[in-house]
């Protein structure tokens, strides 16, 4: 459609003759990057006290990484007519970072708070990130889905203003 089409991540390149580029970095704000390391992820043999310290560590460089990732991304890609946050991850990123009259979409192929680590987390935070994800994704203009059950699921819980399936199976 004439737009211009540009991924910014955490690592890769596009391929030779792509049409779109690609602009990859890592935040460098703690060592802690969505890679599958989180310590609810795992079994671990510390003590309550240990656990309760790793995971607070964990979280706290998290939200600092992608927080200043958000940042670089939103001043490095400047003017934007749309911002396609790629899971609950690129929606924390740049979600609330998303000023008029950019728009923001958030392509949710996971029900998110049901997975991973989400799934893990004390009570009172997955409450406090479902309320953030539900407020995040009414900004958005559309939130996009893989199919009609996930799509169901994610309006109870979300309330989009509008939701559209891509079945990219």
């Amino acid at each position: 459609a004439g737009h211009s089409v540009t991924i910014y991540c955490l690592s890769g390149a596009a391929p030779v003759g792509s049409s779109f580029a690609v602009v990859a970095s890592k935040p460098t704000v703690s060592a802690v990057l969505p890679d599958g390391s989180s310590p609810f992820l795992r079994v671990e043999t510390s003590s309550v006290l240990g656990r309760l310290a790793s995971r607070s560590r964990w979280i706290v460089g998290y939200v600092r990484n992608i927080r200043a990732w958000g940042r670089w991304a939103v001043a490095t890609a400047g003017t934007v007519d749309v911002w396609h946050a790629h899971d609950l991850t690129g929606l924390l990123t740049v979600g609330p970072l998303v000023k008029a009259p950019a728009r923001l979409i958030y392509d949710s192929h996971e029900i998110f708070m049901e997975t991973g680590t989400a799934e893990r987390l004390p009570g009172f935070l997955r409450r406090a990130l479902s309320a953030y994800e539900r407020r995040l994704a009414q900004r958005a203009v559309a939130l996009i889905t893989v199919n009609d059950h996930y799509g169901g699921v994610l309006n109870r819980r979300l309330r989009p203003r509008r939701i559209v399936f891509v079945r990219n199976c």
